[in-house]
């Protein structure tokens, strides 16, 4: 349900014009027409999929990590750092990611 202000009389209050465009039409906030539906090409769909999809496989593949160094701490070895470990490597294509949507974002206003 929509508040709307309460109208003495005839008299319209004053609300202020808010437009909500989509495509070529605008539709006034305060008038009774529905806006019409917004429809989208489904990309941010497959790539906050794709976000969650990565979010379980790095939180799958920490966790293995995990259990195997503490195993190797069991038995007495060394820790070995790499260069190339799952941080790293989620961070530079998190990175990828970021620049890539922010210039679709941009690109795709114009």
């Amino acid at each position: 349900m929509l508040n709307r202000p309460a109208m003495s009389g005839s008299r319209r209050p004053s609300l202020p014009c808010r437009e909500h465009c989509s495509g070529d039409s605008v539709v006034h906030a305060h008038t009774n027409r529905p806006a019409p539906p917004v429809t989208g090409s489904g990309l941010s769909l497959w790539i906050g999929g794709g976000l969650v999809v990565l979010g379980v496989v790095v939180n799958v593949v920490a966790a293995v990590q995990h259990i195997r160094l503490l195993r190797r701490l069991e038995r007495g070895e060394q820790y070995r750092t790499t260069t190339w470990s799952l941080g790293v490597v989620v961070t530079l294509l998190l990175a990828a990611i970021g620049v890539m949507m922010t210039a679709y974002l941009f690109l795709g206003s114009y």
